[in-house]
């Protein structure tokens, strides 16, 4: 099922957005034209451009720039992709992109993404089909790249998959790119997808299996999971709780413990070592664990509640 559309303003989308863009160390800019973009700042921003023409003017528009490192590549966006390897960087930006591509291509720019972004996907384009041609070549920044500016399709949030947000503006087009008024503004969305690790995927099929009564397998997507990426907390929690379900809260123990280790301020974890310690039997060391939790954690009800009981008990 497809997530909801959150409406905003013309002035509030990009603020919007920019709140839940996460900040990044790489940042693949694909068909960013002559200026990149900067919403998120990474610490390496790469930016992919095609046209020759844009290309020159975007080197000259970087150079000014000293808050990141930059990495221009001449691509066009087949080629990016075939360039970066799986879960080589971690966000991938297309901003007034896919409205340049026919619909099959820009469905398979989609997919090509999805294999290389570690992080998050962000995505800006029309709401629907949003006319533009320039017949003369010449764009709205006075190049010769009008051909490239053209829109080939239009593009609606039920055109993605599952797994993605998104944030549209009805207006937010008043103008076309010449600045002659449209008869009936158009609207655009931002599409963000945040992306999972395998370690996530695996984690969250064992608690889907968990949930349904099948803790055998959820014990085996548990365990690929930790073996996926061992500085993963959630599947030691998981397989903690799951050991405490079949009796071994000192087997469960050690996964929490476990989980802490990597994640010290892990709530979850925390909470789990103290009940499992209780379960054992180590009353003293579960109300000294609780006491430093409660101080810790000032802000979490369930350990005041649990030092309350423990100390009334």
């Amino acid at each position: 099922m497809m997530n909801s559309v959150n409406w905003l303003s013309r002035e509030t989308l990009f603020p919007a957005v920019s709140q839940i863009l996460d900040k990044v160390d790489t940042l693949l800019d694909i068909g960013c034209g002559i200026k990149p973009q900067n919403l998120v700042v990474p610490k390496v921003h790469i930016c992919c451009e095609p046209y020759s023409e844009y290309v020159e003017n975007l080197q000259q528009n970087v150079n000014a720039l000293t808050d990141r490192s930059f990495l221009i590549l001449q691509a066009t966006w087949a080629e990016a992709v075939r360039v970066f390897p799986p879960k080589s960087v971690d966000t991938i930006y297309l901003a007034d992109v896919i409205e340049h591509l026919d619909k099959e291509e820009g469905a398979q720019l989609l997919r090509e993404t999805e294999k290389i972004a570690r992080r998050q996907i962000a995505i800006f384009t029309p709401y629907g089909f949003m006319p533009q041609c320039h017949p003369d070549g010449v764009d709205a920044w006075g190049m010769n790249g009008g051909d490239w500016q053209e829109h080939k399709s239009g593009w609606l949030p039920e055109d993605f998959g599952p797994g993605w947000d998104f944030y549209a503006c009805k207006d937010f087009h008043p103008n076309d790119h010449s600045g002659r008024p449209f008869e009936k503004p158009y609207g655009a969305f931002w599409a963000v997808r945040n992306m999972g690790t395998e370690s996530d995927r695996l984690n969250a099929e064992g608690e889907a299996l968990f949930q349904s009564g099948n803790k055998g397998n959820a014990c085996d997507a548990f365990i690929n999971a930790i073996r996926e990426d061992s500085d993963n907390p959630n599947p030691y929690i998981n397989m903690g709780v799951l050991a405490w379900e079949y009796g071994s809260a000192e087997m469960g123990l050690r996964f929490i413990k476990a989980a802490l280790d990597i994640e010290p301020s892990n709530q979850d974890a925390a909470l789990n070592s103290v009940l499992m310690l209780q379960a054992l039997g180590q009353g003293e060391a579960a109300l000294e664990m609780t006491r430093f939790y409660s101080q810790q954690f000032s802000d979490n009800a369930q350990f005041r509640q649990l030092l309350q009981e423990m100390e009334q008990g």
